[in-house]
């Protein structure tokens, strides 16, 4: 079976959590890619969230999540994906997708971040990356 791994952040501002849409299957959730050769997961992760939304930031020490699940691709392949989570702290504000599989990003309160959340885990990333932002001061 094939194995991916994506990274990326729950990123606040304001109180408010940077969300995007995926354009080929209308799913919200927060910015996350495929790591690259050579690159920390942490490297992964702020690459992905400036790429799929314009919006620097930097991660906040202390919150690393994962989950995994299975997919099929368009080709019939199952893919096997881990996904890593980190929470950060927005440097920049205004979002500019820079690419095209994204189709929309918006700054979301914390409710209904995690009420647009595609899937149930991403609901409960969210919930964490929540809890440990109030702890910190951030949300």
């Amino acid at each position: 079976m094939k194995q991916e791994k994506t990274c990326g952040a729950v990123v606040f501002h304001d109180g408010k959590i940077l969300m995007e849409q995926k354009q080929e299957t209308g799913y919200w959730l927060y910015p996350r890619g495929h790591v690259e050769r050579d690159e920390t997961e942490g490297e992964t992760a702020v690459r992905e969230v400036f790429e799929e939304t314009g919006v620097r930031m930097r991660i906040v020490p202390g919150f690393r999540e994962s989950y995994r699940y299975l997919f099929r691709k368009k080709d019939g392949t199952t893919v096997e994906k881990e996904t890593i989570v980190f929470v950060a702290e927005a440097l920049t504000f205004e979002t500019a997708p820079l690419l095209t599989e994204v189709s929309k990003t918006a700054w979301l309160t914390q409710e209904d971040a995690v009420g647009s959340a595609s899937h149930q885990e991403i609901k409960n990333i969210l919930l964490k990356a929540i809890s440990f932002a109030k702890e910190r001061g951030l949300a």
